[in-house]
C-alpha cells in the first residue's frame, strides 16, 4: 500500500481525524464533495472526489483488492480526505456529495462491478467539531434528516439546530457509535452497509428512499422528500402486535408514496374478507401506532364498543393511530383509517407525546362572518363535557373518551364502508390494488337518489373546509342567512357540502350516535363577537342565528340517512329504527351558544343498546370534522 493510500486509510480509522465517507445503499465512489457554511458564503471545500474502485486497485494492487471481502472493499470506497481547515466547533456546515456511483445499488451487501450513478445530491449537516472527527458519513439517513429540517433552518439558531437533529436522530437510530447515548452523532456514523439493523423504523421506508435519489428521470424530487419524511417522521410507527400475521406489511402498505407502493388486496386484505364478524383481537392485529400506550387505549375503548361498531371494520385494511396525524382521515387507496392520537390519551404523560399542531382547517373559519358549531347532547347536557375535565393530575378515564372515539370511528368507518361496502367484499379480486377497482360507492347512489341542492352552501363549504378564498358575498353571509338556506335542504350538517363522501359520513355518524348511544346532535350557526375571530372565544360570546337538535330525524334528512344505514349495515334494522327517534327541535335564537343547550323540559331519550351516563354541560365545539 502506497504512503498516500496508507495515510488516507488510517485517517479514516475511528481514532484519527481526517476523512468522511459517502454512502447510499453502499459506498458512493467518484462523488464530488463540497463543504459550505450553513448560513451561506463561498464553499470552504470543493471539488474533492470520493475514492473509486480503480483508485483503490491502483493503490493496493488488483490482487490485494480481490482478496478483500465485501466489508473490506466497502471500507475503502467512497472515502474523501478533508483538508485541515479552521472549522468553528459550534458552527454548522452543509456537506454535499454530488454524482458518483452507488457501489451496492441493489442493497445485497456486495460491492458491484461498476455501480449505479446517483442522480441527486446526498447531504449532511455537520458541526465544525464533527468535521474534525473521524469517519463520519454522508448517507441516506443524513439526507432524510436534512430534508426534514431544511424548511426550518433559517428560523433556528445553532443550539436549536443541534437539539432538533438530536431529537430526530433518537427517533430513527440506536447507539451506533457505542457511546451510551442516542443523538445525531449516531446518524453520522450509521451505515446501511454495516449497521442496517440500527435503523429503528419500518424497513420498507429505508428500502424506498434511494430510488428517487438514484433515478431522477423516473422519480420527481418530491418523491425523495416524501420518502425522507417516512424514513424520519414515520420511524416511530410499529405494528401494535409484533406477532400479528400481517405485521410485516402494515407500515409499508399504509404509508405509500407512489402507486407501486400500494399493496395488492392479497397482501393486506380487508378485515371482512378474512373475518366476516371482526373481534377486538382481529382489529388489534391490523393496528399500527406511534407509541405503545396508544395500543392499550385503543383496545380498552374497542372492548366497550357495541358489536355493530366492530362490524364496520370489515371494510378496513388497517388502522394507524399516530401522535402526528391531524386531522383524522380515511384513505381509499390503502383502505386504512388514520386517527389522531389526541382522541385516546388518558394521562398527562401520554398527552405530552401528542402533537400540539392545530388542524390546518381551523384558520379557514376566520374568513366568514358566522361560526359553524356542533355538539352532542344527552338531554340538556353536553355529552362530551367529561372529555375536557381532567383531574388535578391531568388524567381522564376510559369512559371520558369513549363517546368521542365512537363519534370519530363511526364517521371514518362510514367512509370505509361507503368506498367498499360490506356486501361486495367477497367479489374483490385478491390480485388487485384498490385504485384499480371500479366500484360504485354508496355515496354515488345517495347523490343520484337525493342530491343536495344549495350551491350557496357548497361554496361556503369550499371556504371553510378547503381554504378557498371567499367571494365578498360569501365572506359577508350572516348566521341567520346560512341557517335559512340550510334548513330546508336534506343535509345533516354544513360539512355535508364538502363532498358527497362527507355528506354520507355525517348522515351515518349522527344516526348511529343517536341509535347506539342515545345522544342527539346540535348543529348551529352563530355570530362572532364584535372583536372578531380569535383563539379566546367563549360560548357566551356566540349569538345563535339558527340551530337545530336531532336534525337527522327531519323527514328530508331521515330518508337519506335510511338509504345510508341500509347499505353500510345491510344485515341490521337501523334504517327502520330511525323512525323511533324524537322529532328535531329548533334551538332558541334569542340565546347564546351556552344557553341554547336548554331545550324544552330537558328529558333524555334512551339509546337502543345502552344508556349513557349524565355529564356536565358548558363546552362549545368549533368545527372538528374528519
Amino acid at each position: 500500500m502506497s504512503n498516500r493510500w496508507t495515510y488516507l486509510f488510517l485517517a479514516c480509522l475511528p481514532l484519527l481525524p481526517g476523512c468522511l465517507q459517502v454512502e447510499l445503499r453502499g459506498p458512493v465512489a467518484g462523488a464530488t464533495v463540497t463543504i459550505t457554511a450553513l448560513r451561506g458564503g463561498d464553499p470552504l471545500v470543493s471539488e474533492l472526489t470520493t475514492s473509486t474502485t480503480q483508485q483503490v486497485k491502483q493503490e493496493v494492487g488488483a490482487t490485494k483488492w480481490t482478496s478483500f471481502n465485501n466489508n473490506g472493499k466497502a471500507a475503502l470506497l467512497g472515502l474523501v480526505e478533508l483538508p485541515d481547515l479552521d472549522y468553528v466547533d459550534n458552527a454548522w456546515y452543509l456537506v454535499t456529495a454530488r454524482g458518483g456511483s452507488d457501489m451496492d445499488s441493489n442493497g445485497d451487501g456486495r460491492i458491484d462491478g461498476t455501480g449505479t450513478h446517483v442522480d441527486r445530491e446526498l447531504r449532511a449537516l455537520m458541526s465544525g467539531a464533527q468535521l474534525k472527527q473521524p469517519f463520519n458519513r454522508v448517507t441516506m439517513l443524513s439526507e432524510a434528516i436534512y430534508r426534514t429540517v431544511e424548511a426550518d433552518l433559517d428560523e433556528l439558531n445553532n443550539t436549536e439546530i443541534r437539539q432538533r437533529l438530536d431529537a430526530l436522530s433518537r427517533l430513527i437510530v440506536g447507539d451506533v457509535n457505542g457511546d451510551k447515548q442516542r443523538d445525531y452523532a449516531d446518524v453520522l456514523r450509521w451505515s446501511r452497509f454495516s449497521a442496517r439493523e440500527q435503523y429503528k423504523g419500518p424497513p420498507e421506508f429505508l428500502e424506498r428512499l434511494p430510488r428517487a435519489l438514484t433515478y431522477s428521470s423516473l422519480y420527481a424530487d418530491e418523491i425523495a422528500l416524501y420518502d425522507s419524511f417516512n424514513v424520519v417522521l414515520g420511524a416511530s410507527l410499529r405494528p401494535a402486535q409484533a406477532d400479528a400475521p400481517r405485521q410485516a406489511q402494515l407500515a409499508g402498505c399504509t404509508f405509500p408514496v407512489i402507486y407501486s407502493d400500494l399493496c395488492a388486496v392479497r397482501t393486506l386484505p380487508f378485515i371482512g374478507i378474512e373475518e366476516p364478524a371482526p373481534t377486538v383481537a382481529d382489529i388489534m392485529a391490523r393496528l399500527v401506532v406511534s407509541h405503545s400506550w396508544i395500543s392499550t387505549r385503543f383496545e380498552q375503548v374497542l372492548s366497550n364498543m357495541p358489536a355493530d361498531v366492530l362490524l364496520l371494520f370489515r371494510s378496513v385494511t388497517a388502522v394507524v393511530i399516530g401522535a402526528d396525524i391531524r386531522p383524522s382521515f380515511y384513505d381509499p387507496l390503502t383502505g386504512a383509517l388514520y386517527l389522531d392520537a389526541e382522541n385516546f390519551w388518558l394521562t398527562d404523560a401520554e398527552r405530552r407525546t401528542v402533537s400540539t399542531e392545530s388542524d390546518y382547517r381551523t384558520a379557514f373559519a376566520s374568513r366568514v362572518q358566522f361560526a359553524h358549531l356542533w355538539r352532542y347532547v344527552d338531554g340538556n347536557t353536553d355529552a362530551f363535557a367529561s372529555l375536557y375535565n381532567t383531574d388535578f393530575l391531568g388524567r381522564r378515564q376510559v369512559q371520558d373518551i369513549e363517546l368521542s372515539v365512537a363519534q370519530l370511528l363511526l364517521h371514518e368507518l362510514a367512509h370505509a364502508a361507503d368506498a367498499f361496502r360490506p356486501a361486495l367484499l367477497d367479489q374483490i379480486p385478491l390480485t388487485a390494488r384498490l385504485y384499480q377497482l371500479d366500484v360504485t360507492t354508496v355515496s354515488d347512489e345517495l347523490q343520484q337518489a337525493s342530491p343536495l341542492q344549495s350551491d350557496l352552501l357548497a361554496g361556503v363549504a369550499n371556504v371553510l373546509f378547503y381554504g378557498v378564498e371567499p367571494t365578498s358575498q360569501e365572506a359577508g353571509y350572516s348566521a341567520t342567512k346560512i341557517g335559512s338556506v340550510f334548513a330546508p335542504d336534506p343535509a345533516s350538517d354544513l360539512y355535508s357540502y364538502a363532498s358527497q363522501y362527507e355528506d354520507l359520513a355525517m348522515l351515518f355518524e349522527e344516526s348511529m350516535m343517536a341509535l347506539l348511544y342515545g345522544v342527539r346532535r346540535d348543529v348551529a350557526f352563530t355570530s362572532f363577537p364584535s372583536s372578531g375571530y380569535t383563539d379566546q372565544i367563549y360560548c357566551e360570546d356566540l349569538q345563535l342565528g339558527w340551530g337545530m337538535r336531532g336534525r337527522v330525524a327531519a323527514p328530508q334528512v331521515r330518508e337519506r340517512a335510511a338509504l345510508v344505514l341500509a347499505a353500510l349495515l345491510p344485515e341490521k334494522s337501523y334504517a327502520t329504527d330511525l323512525g323511533t327517534l324524537a322529532k328535531p327541535v329548533l334551538l332558541d335564537t334569542g340565546s347564546d351558544w351556552c344557553e341554547s343547550i336548554l331545550v324544552g323540559g330537558g328529558a333524555s331519550f334512551a339509546p337502543l343498546q345502552r344508556n349513557l351516563r349524565t355529564v356536565s354541560p358548558r363546552q362549545w365545539h368549533a368545527p372538528d370534522m374528519h
